[in-house]
């Protein structure tokens, strides 16, 4: 049987990375405990299933203080584009407890992402290597800009260069593309080195970072086998045939 693929398997491995483990927002499996801890610390965590994809059951939960400066903390769960407040943590918790599955469930915490438009974005990095060959490469970067009022970018509305993103958001004045694609290419390279010593007949992994609003670099998740078809919807079609051709020689 071959090493667990799940999202909290692989955080734990990328934290034994002196040098990944300052890209990696503090996460941990679901309890109401460790939530509570983590709302506290955070005040805004994700809730996402240990095993899943496509951003399916993820749930953000922010503490949103004191409401109407009546003593009491208000709280928010929302699910996609749906909010739900409660003025308790049993109600909040109840509820969580009826919308989430049996399944395991990792709790993370929320990194505030830069806006296009009023629409959050993160990035998806690919990375590749050949049939017999240890060296990675960065063959693609895509961000992907989030429906209004959504948190999760899988419901995303466009697909842009990380350059035209950059300029087009509220990072346009404190983040220099080219500081944050060499920063990124960095990365990318060592955490994919990195998870070749546990996941050794992969070749192909899709990187889920996120800015954050200071131009912070965040590892979200790394995913294998990843889909390749938002890279088609690229203007420079050359990045989704260059991850096409990689996928031949695998």
């Amino acid at each position: 049987m071959g090493r667990s693929k799940s999202k909290y398997t692989k955080y734990k491995i990328m934290k034994k990375n002196q040098f990944l483990i300052n890209y990696l927002p503090e996460t941990t499996l679901y309890t109401r405990k460790r939530m509570l801890r983590m709302l506290s610390k955070y005040k805004e965590v994700i809730i996402k299933p240990n095993v899943g994809r496509l951003g399916q059951g993820v749930i953000k939960v922010s503490d949103l203080g004191e409401k109407y400066n009546l003593g009491k903390k208000q709280y928010e769960v929302r699910i996609r584009n749906t909010s739900k407040f409660f003025d308790s943590v049993p109600s909040m918790l109840n509820h969580l407890n009826h919308i989430k599955s049996r399944k395991s469930y990792v709790i993370q915490r929320y990194i505030p992402l830069p806006l296009i438009d009023d629409q959050s974005f993160d990035m998806r990095i690919m990375l590749q290597r050949k049939r017999r060959s240890r060296d990675w490469v960065v063959s693609g970067k895509a961000v992907k800009v989030t429906l209004k009022e959504y948190f999760v970018s899988n419901a995303c509305i466009q697909i842009e260069t990380l350059e035209e993103a950059i300029r087009k958001s509220s990072l346009r004045n404190s983040s220099s593309e080219d500081k944050i694609s060499k920063e990124i290419d960095r990365l990318s390279i060592i955490l994919a080195r990195h998870l070749q010593k546990y996941y050794k007949k992969d070749k192909e992994i899709g990187l889920d970072l996120a800015i954050d609003k200071n131009g912070r670099l965040w590892i979200i998740e790394a995913n294998f086998k990843p889909m390749i078809n938002m890279f088609r919807h690229l203007k420079d079609k050359s990045v989704y045939k260059e991850i096409r051709s990689y996928r031949k020689r695998m």
